[in-house]
Order: structure tokens, then sequence, then C-alpha cells
């Protein structure tokens, strides 16, 4: 997935993973490549090298990480559950509930601000290009 995440969220992504009943060596492939991989990645190689560059680079990323996901899992490797007397809260990020609840809202106004803004900003380029047309030909006139 082309995502922007830093080794927070893809060490937590790779947790939930293997408790859902992903296979270890698929959760190791998240760790290893989607770090390395994004979006923004994608888009920096496609300006600089061309689309068949990031498409190829793409495509590699993504058999590595299919290699090593078969690579883990052929070599049995698991992943080591916590033992029973460990603190559970220590293993895992409890959030408070007041910030659960407030989180979603609070993503759909950044959503809002940010389309509100790249439309402003749109806005601003379309009327200040026509607005400079007609200064410049009311100087020519």
């Amino acid at each position: 997935l082309p995502l922007q995440m830093c080794e927070h969220t893809v060490v937590n992504l790779a947790k939930a993973m293997v408790d859902a009943g992903v296979s270890a060596g698929t959760a190791f492939a998240w760790l290893v490549v989607s770090p390395a991989s994004s979006m923004g990645w994608f888009l920096l190689i496609s300006r600089h090298q061309g689309i068949v560059a990031a498409v190829g680079a793409t495509l590699a990323v993504v058999i590595g990480a299919a290699a090593i996901a078969a690579a883990i899992d052929a070599l049995g490797i698991g992943v080591q559950q916590p033992d029973a007397s460990a603190n559970e809260s220590l293993l895992r990020a409890d959030l408070p509930s007041w910030f659960v609840d407030a989180s979603m809202p609070g993503l759909g106004v950044l959503g809002l601000l940010s389309v509100v803004r790249m439309v402003a900003a749109s806005a601003t380029k379309v009327t200040g290009g026509a607005a400079a047309k007609a200064s410049g030909k009311l100087k020519q006139g």
C-alpha cells in the first residue's frame, strides 16, 4: 500500500496483523518494506526517472516483500508471544477513551480544512491569473 508512515505505525500495524492471524513472514515483510515505500517515494522516482522506472521499482518492492514473506514462512520462524505474567498495558499503547472518541471527528475536521485550503489555493491561482491578464490589457490599452 502506498502509505506514508513512520516506524511507530508500521510496528503497531505488524502486531495487529499477527494478532489477526497473518503469518510471521507477511508481518516481517511489512516491517521491512513499508517504511521504504510510499506514494511520495513513487512520485519522486516517477518525477526524476520516469513512470516506467517508478512502476519497475514498485514491482521490485512487491516481489521483494513476497520473497521475504515466503522465506520467513518457509523457515518456520514465528512471532514470540509475550508470557502471561507480563503487564499487558506495557505491551500495547492504551489510548484514553476521550482520545479514541475524538480522533475520528478530529480527522474529519482536519480533512475538511485541507480541502478548503486546496480549493482556496486553486481559486487564488485562477482569479490571480485572470486579474493579471486583465491588468495587463488595461495597461496596454
